[in-house]
């Protein structure tokens, strides 16, 4: 079963709401309090622990994966912001973080093509059933 994301929003501007945050179905719960932390500017403990969660995430979760390689890329940014040797780092935490969000992206396109293949070859009439009243 695939996760699906549960968006924390926050408004930011007048045409609409920002996301402030993304929470996966059935994403570990250290996930949560690292992202605290991170915030928190805790971010040698976020690096670690963002690391540790993505070696226990299953391949089949890339949403949930490439997020995971988003996240590590923010704290390694965050971190080169106070020590620009680790700029390179950064930038390649972020070039992964791009490739694995362009492969979830991918196959999420592959799987909704065959849902709506099979949808348009069903025999069954797109039709809603008529409402029972009670009296």
């Amino acid at each position: 079963m695939p996760t699906s994301p549960a968006r924390v929003l926050r408004p930011s501007d007048p045409d609409g709401p920002d996301v402030a945050a993304v929470r996966w179905d059935g994403e570990p719960p250290q996930l949560n309090l690292t992202r605290t932390r991170e915030a928190n500017g805790e971010l040698d403990f976020a690096l670690d622990s963002y690391k540790d969660i993505l070696g226990q995430v299953a391949a089949e979760k890339r949403d949930l994966r490439a997020d995971l390689q988003f996240l590590i890329a923010r704290t390694l940014a965050r971190q080169a912001i106070a020590d620009p040797s680790k700029t390179a780092a950064a930038e390649r935490a972020l070039k992964e973080a791009r490739t694995a969000a362009a492969r979830a992206e991918a196959a999420l396109k592959k799987v909704a093509a065959r849902v709506k293949k099979a949808a348009s070859a069903s025999d069954v009439p797109e039709t809603r059933p008529e409402p029972i009243l009670c009296e």
